[in-house]
């Protein structure tokens, strides 16, 4: 269950400019694909931007319900997760202009670098967090 304090405390600014960012990129990728939308509105990137918006936000409120304990506990195994993720890359990933980057799993497509950035901050993180703090003489 989320904390009542945290909703109270979160600084809400960050969202709404973070909105207006993400306004500013969504009206600049319409108007970029505005031609390509009404020629063929079934393959709409415009949509896929805002799919992916939407997940965005549940991953962003859903990181808000962990605790960090919890995720400095579990760091090691999403680590391992994540060079597991960019070995099977060079073994399966797809091949695109003769470099292998993607995972492809049904339709979805998915860089695990692009996991195992977030990987390593939270490994990281978790190691220096338990290091010792000396004070220089």
């Amino acid at each position: 269950m989320m904390d009542r304090r945290l909703i109270e405390n979160f600084d809400w600014s960050i969202i709404w400019v973070m909105i207006a960012i993400i306004s500013v990129g969504l009206l600049s990728v319409y108007s970029a694909l505005y031609p390509q939308i009404k020629a063929n509105p079934t393959h709409n990137l415009f949509i896929k931007q805002l799919v992916w918006l939407s997940c965005g936000f549940v991953a962003l409120f859903c990181s808000l319900l962990v605790d960090y304990q919890q995720l400095k506990t579990a760091s090691i195994w999403i680590y391992l997760v994540g060079v597991f993720l960019l070995v099977t890359v060079l073994l399966i990933g797809k091949e695109v202009n003769g470099s292998r980057r993607w995972l492809e799993i049904g339709g979805f497509q998915f860089q695990p670098s692009e996991f195992m950035k977030v990987a390593i901050v939270v490994q990281l993180a978790s190691y220096f967090s338990s290091q010792e703090i000396t004070p220089y003489p």
